[in-house]
């Protein structure tokens, strides 16, 4: 069933179920997202949505690396892994700190 909250569209139930991937409507669908809590989850909604759709565009989370080349065969088409996201930027701030602390020593 599709619900509306505040405007944004859901639909109630497990993307791993052939059955709700087509009351989203899938075949006609222009992206999805895969953010499921592991990646296995994810690759299992990604493999089905590819079926249905060659076309569509897909992004996906990814936990851990070496499940990167199994969510690409599947047809991800961007890869998305937050940890090390999160991790890239907080080593560029210690960067910034580092840089800071040494132009204040040359001035």
């Amino acid at each position: 069933m599709i619900q509306a909250h505040e405007k944004i569209y859901f639909i109630a139930g497990d993307a791993r179920q052939n059955a709700v991937l087509h009351q989203a409507n899938i075949q006609k669908a222009k992206h999805l997202i895969g953010a499921l809590s592991h990646d296995l989850k994810n690759l299992f909604v990604l493999l089905s949505a590819r079926e249905f759709n060659p076309e569509l565009l897909i992004f996906s989370l990814l936990k851990e690396v070496r499940n990167r080349t199994k969510l690409e065969r599947v047809g991800a088409d961007h890869i998305i892994m937050p940890d090390k996201i999160l991790g890239d930027h907080m080593a560029s701030l210690l960067m910034v700190v580092d840089l800071i602390r040494f132009l204040e020593e040359l001035s």
